[in-house]
């Protein structure tokens, strides 16, 4: 197994992967936190809707994908709908699964490629 840390693309040469793992800032700009003055805001928020970084990584994931790789993504639980319909808008025959937390909140999506 092969470990690469990178932002975004930045450090990545187009290859295919079969795991993609994805904790990205995924939180609505306009929402209030109450989070430790140690995290930087800019770990948290992505644009109105929360998904500007994931956009990102999908528009360019096809270099890096085969129809075996899986993406594992940590989402906020008001991005159920719009987070599935994001995926599908770049890659129409994606299947998208939305999981909940210990805690019942929806928090992970994965998605399969075919």
């Amino acid at each position: 197994m092969q470990l690469i840390e990178s932002d975004m693309y930045e450090n990545i040469s187009p290859q295919v992967f079969d795991m993609v793992v994805a904790n990205l800032p995924y939180i609505p700009s306009q929402r209030p936190l109450f989070v430790a003055k140690s995290e930087p805001l800019t770990a948290l928020y992505s644009g109105t809707d929360g998904l500007d970084h994931y956009r990102v990584m999908f528009a360019s994931l096809g270099d890096y994908i085969s129809r075996y790789t899986k993406v594992f993504c940590e989402i906020d639980d008001v991005h159920q709908e719009t987070f599935s319909q994001m995926v599908l808008g770049y890659f129409p025959d994606a299947h998208v699964e939305i999981l909940k937390d210990l805690a019942g909140k929806v928090r992970f999506a994965t998605v399969v490629f075919r």
